[in-house]
């Protein structure tokens, strides 16, 4: 735990996804914020990565691919939050087979 600099807001880190749960199932229950005296909001994070060689058969904006996709590569539900081409359809040759997501 650590005070945000000129603000009287304190920043946790947890150190597992399932501390975060936890903290964010209890963040909704008055009686835990009045326990800890501070208003609780959890945060969550995104991290951008890129994926190379992903065949261009793939949607990435239909909810179910991406749920294979978590699937396929041992991920929990719902780990993948959107997914885009890193370039468009429409840049693309006729004979590509993979591009970059």
């Amino acid at each position: 735990v650590s005070k945000l600099r000129n603000s009287n807001h304190l920043l946790t880190e947890l150190n597992s996804a399932e501390a975060a749960l936890w903290l964010q199932k209890a963040a909704q229950t008055i009686p835990f914020e009045m326990e800890v005296k501070h208003a609780i909001r959890v945060a969550s994070r995104d991290n951008e990565i890129i994926l190379h060689f992903v065949p261009i058969t793939f949607e990435p904006d239909d909810l179910e691919e991406l749920r294979k996709l978590e699937s396929a590569n041992g991920l929990p539900t719902c780990s993948i939050s959107k997914a885009r081409w890193a370039k468009s359809k429409q840049n693309r040759s006729t004979t590509q087979k993979v591009a970059s997501l």
